[in-house]
């Protein structure tokens, strides 16, 4: 795993008005793609079966005692687990789930709307009927999102005019899905270009007249421009890119943008503005060439990146020539991140502060170096990586630079080089022997990665560590002086303590088991107890949302992943 995919982390903010947040960084890999594919469930012997049963069935109980917030959240999770042991019971408990999402508190966006999301596509996935029955009943957003699953199904299985159907139907609601509009028009035959055409001609519509507060980068219509101009009428795609240029250079938000590919390739811009015609300039150039000409006259820093890197994005990180590849940022080996601040009224200081981004994507880029560079010199790549920093200040904080990237060198070597993969497994452990509780998540990777090295007592040493950390959090998450306000089940402690469980079961489920006894916090306990449950069951952890909201120094974070399981 190369450090990126730790940068790639969607980091965002919800709780707060743009007054009340210091910074704001969002950091985008690979836009456009779909969520990976889940892992296939282990198999289970009888004895598993019945132990999981049980658990879940006790879980359940405990389940139905709680708060609708958390009684939503662990009825879905409880659910996770049956729909491997025994489908026909989750249903039930995802549409009880459902119902207990209704009465959550309308200001608590993200839980009522993140839980409707993930109960929503665990209940298509079992019972369609039910889904379009419930539908209208969620939030705008997990209904809009559901929509857009039910296109994109409806696009591979070549229903495209009924796909076409749905995305008029999100479009009279809310603003085209781009990321969707896209896979339609490349699944449309080249005969039907007419189609195409009419697609971008309802999305740029609805990009015109739709207010965008916030920067949307990675799926969004710029993106639609640059996956399919070549198909469309020039004058159309001169018409939409005046839009996005209007529109970028109307934005008052004050935010800068960094690109950073694989191979140690940097750009950064100082403003949307600049960041789009370096997106989309390439392509005006071949449509209007003297109007591209006058826009690039008064921006000389374009002006030299573009020199640089003359196809913009493409240059800088090439699109690979696959054909299966889909989604208007879909393989672009390309880290992004948005930096945005608000100086608090008229007359602030301009200019974003882009040293320190630059200074942390130098570092993640030659790490990434390091951790490819060990497929063929493992241990050249081990004595590298030993130089790197500690920490360096990325994503806003302290990352366990050389950590992570002992981590990626080790996950290299499994196979071809144990040796050198252990001693880097056993280098991650000692770089983190001074982390403080809230990077537990790098302890708990180590411990994953001593159980892929087949050394159960070295992961158990680790996890008996983490053990106080994850304590320590929900001392911090519950701290009388500054307490966490964002839903329980997605603070960092009650994140860590399911983490926690899930792999000491990989250990030993009799382990994991007394392990439940020394969380300090009763319904952290019952909802580390379902994760437990689920882990027994073969269910996967699913999207994995950790979430502060701190009213001293204004913090406000949010982090989503697709889930907390290996990803290599």
């Amino acid at each position: 795993m190369r450090v990126a995919l730790i940068m790639a982390l969607f980091v965002f903010s919800l709780f707060a008005t743009p007054q009340q947040i210091n910074q704001q960084l969002n950091t985008v890999s690979a836009p456009g793609g779909e969520r990976p594919e889940k892992k296939a469930g282990k198999e289970l012997t009888v004895d598993e079966r019945k132990t999981a049963a049980s658990l879940l069935k006790t879980s359940e109980a405990e389940a139905r005692g709680l708060p609708a917030d958390l009684r939503a959240y662990a009825l879905l999770q409880v659910a996770r687990g049956y729909s491997q042991i025994e489908p026909t019971k989750a249903p039930a408990l995802l549409s009880d789930a459902f119902s207990a999402t209704l009465v959550i508190a309308p200001d608590d966006k993200l839980a009522k709307e993140s839980l409707q999301r993930e109960i929503l596509q665990q209940l298509l996935a079992l019972d369609h009927n039910k889904v379009n029955e419930i539908l209208p009943q969620a939030e705008e957003k997990p209904r809009s999102e559901i929509t857009r699953e039910l296109v994109r199904r409806d696009i591979r299985a070549k229903k495209l005019d009924e796909a076409a159907d749905l995305i008029g139907q999100i479009s009279r609601v809310s603003e085209f899905p781009y990321g969707e509009g896209t896979e339609l028009m490349q699944a449309f035959p080249e005969t039907e270009s007419w189609r195409r055409s009419a697609v971008f001609a309802q999305a740029l519509s609805s990009y015109a007249s739709s207010e965008h507060k916030r920067i949307q980068i990675g799926d969004g219509f710029s993106e639609m421009i640059t996956a399919n101009w070549r198909g469309l009428p020039p004058e159309q795609v001169e018409q939409a890119i005046d839009e996005v240029l209007k529109q970028a250079k109307n934005n008052h938000l004050d935010a800068s943008v960094s690109l950073a590919s694989d191979k140690g390739e940097q750009a950064n811009f100082a403003s949307l503005y600049e960041f789009r015609l370096f997106q989309l300039l390439p392509i005006l150039r071949e449509i209007n060439k003297g109007k591209a000409e006058d826009l690039l006259r008064d921006e000389q820093a374009v002006q030299g990146l573009l020199a640089k890197y003359p196809n913009g994005e493409d240059s800088l990180a090439p699109r690979p020539q696959d054909a299966s590849m889909k989604g208007p940022g879909a393989g672009r080996n390309m880290s992004m991140m948005v930096r945005s601040k608000d100086h608090g009224g008229v007359g602030a200081s301009a200019g974003p502060q882009l040293p320190q981004v630059d200074e942390g994507q130098a570092w993640q880029s030659q790490a990434d170096r390091i951790v490819a560079s060990a497929a063929d010199d493992p241990k050249q790549a081990l004595a590298q990586a030993q130089t790197l920093p500690l920490r360096a200040n990325m994503l806003g904080g302290n990352f366990p630079l050389r950590a992570e990237a002992m981590r990626g060198i080790a996950n290299s070597c499994l196979k071809s080089n144990p040796t050198v993969a252990k001693q880097a497994a056993a280098d991650m452990v000692k770089a983190l022997q001074d982390v403080d509780a809230k990077q537990i998540q790098e302890m708990l990777e180590a411990a994953k990665l001593y159980l892929k090295l087949e050394d159960p007592a070295s992961a158990k040493k680790v996890l008996e560590s983490s053990v106080s950390k994850a304590n320590e959090l929900i001392k911090t998450d519950e701290s009388s002086d500054d307490p966490n306000r964002a839903f329980k089940a997605y603070w960092p402690s009650a994140a860590a303590w399911q983490a926690l469980l899930r792999i000491a079961e990989r250990i030993s489920p009799a382990y994991a088991q007394t392990t439940i006894a020394d969380i300090s916090d009763d319904e952290i306990r019952v909802l580390s107890r379902i994760a437990l449950a689920d882990e027994l069951a073969g269910a996967p952890a699913g999207r994995v949302i950790i979430a502060e909201n701190h009213g001293k120094g204004n913090r406000n974070m949010v982090r989503m992943s697709d889930s907390d399981d290996d990803q290599e």
